[in-house]
């Protein structure tokens, strides 16, 4: 049975994510008979069957991030981890073990493989920030993807970002293609 280290641990309460304080060099995941389990010193933090008897689970990661999102009946749960590197092995390549486990009983979705894809495909193109977010939000709409935000670094430049998009000269078209899609939505949820 193979243990990956791990740096890092947060979980998703009350609409924003709280890190929690691990013992270094201490905190384990693990997948035992279907069960993925995050240990701390002897304290277990997380403990999911992967083979869908604890609820519907879904999974994403990122180089060395991991996100697992639970929906059991009416609740919700979401945490993610940053793995550690050990002796031998990288952070990266701990995390890509695990989700090789994993895979054996779930889907684990590549966050960057669709950007990669995308940006080999469209290398000869100069594309806007309005035209990236689109294409972003066109992805999470029409797939069933896994919260991106489990993954979305503590550190992004998100006020860049947002400067970025307030500067381009089509923020109001894509404002407009924005509503549209919310009124789509909203129309198909109210006819379902």
């Amino acid at each position: 049975m193979d243990k990956w280290p791990v740096e890092r641990y947060s979980q998703w309460r009350n609409k924003m994510w709280i890190e929690k304080q691990l013992s270094k060099d201490k905190c384990i995941a693990f997948i035992k008979n279907a069960e993925f389990i995050l240990l701390n010193n002897e304290t277990v933090l997380e403990n999911i069957n992967l083979s869908g008897e604890s609820g519907f689970v879904k999974s994403s990661y990122s180089e060395d991030n991991l996100g697992i999102l639970l929906k059991k009946e009416n609740t919700i749960s979401k945490f993610r981890i940053k793995f550690g590197k050990n002796k031998t092995t990288s952070s990266i390549n701990n995390c890509l073990a695990c989700v090789s486990e994993i895979r054996k009983y779930l889907p684990v979705k590549d966050i960057n493989a669709n950007k990669i894809q995308s940006l080999e495909h469209n290398s000869d193109k100069l594309e806007t920030v309005h035209g990236i977010a689109l294409k972003l939000l066109k992805e999470e709409i029409e797939s069933e993807s896994i919260d991106n935000s489990i993954l979305l670094p503590e550190d992004f430049p998100l006020e860049d970002f947002i400067v970025q998009t307030i500067l381009d000269p089509e923020l109001n078209n894509i404002v407009s293609k924005i509503e549209k899609s919310f009124r789509k939505l909203s129309f198909k949820r109210t006819n379902n």
